[in-house]
């Protein structure tokens, strides 16, 4: 059976709905995790470190549009790098389908929203992950010289 094009769903504002989507996102990784798009990938980049290099080097930031927070599939952004070799979207898009790939992987990690000084609500995502005894943060939408985040007065995590 397959898996419907998208989602509609109301997302509460504040807290509430950083929440919902976090478990939201937790759904897809679980979801695709043993997907054969999505195992394939994973094998080609067997760890944090190179799916951070991997994303960096491939990921085309796509914001969503300001009244809407779409979340896109890990299934569907693997089939469509293995198709074109191009991964897009933003932080949440980023950090569901690095997360799918770590599971695919049985590499545990936590999806990580967090809140900046000056602002009322989370306004970042991105996976964490560790390997060798060191936290890897894969984030292609920061740049790699503004990582680790630092600036952060408040976060929410999901363990997968």
């Amino acid at each position: 059976m397959s898996s419907p094009d998208y989602k509609v769903m109301w997302i509460p504002e504040g807290k509430a709905g950083t929440r919902a989507t976090l478990h939201q996102m937790a759904e897809l990784v679980r979801r695709d995790s043993q997907e054969p798009a999505v195992q394939q990938l994973a094998e080609q980049y067997p760890s944090p470190i190179l799916i951070d290099q991997f994303f960096r080097l491939t990921w085309a930031v796509v914001p969503d549009p300001d009244e809407y927070e779409f979340v896109r599939a890990p299934k569907l952004q693997a089939e469509i790098y293995l198709e074109s070799g191009t991964l897009e979207g933003d932080c949440d898009d980023a950090s569901t389908l690095s997360a799918c790939l770590l599971r695919a992987l049985r590499w545990p990690c936590v999806i990580t929203a967090i809140r900046r000084p000056g602002e009322a609500d989370f306004s970042h995502v991105f996976t964490t992950a560790y390997e060798a005894g060191y936290r890897v943060d894969i984030d292609p939408i920061v740049p790699v010289y503004r990582m680790p985040i630092t600036d952060i007065v408040e976060v929410m995590q999901v363990s997968l």
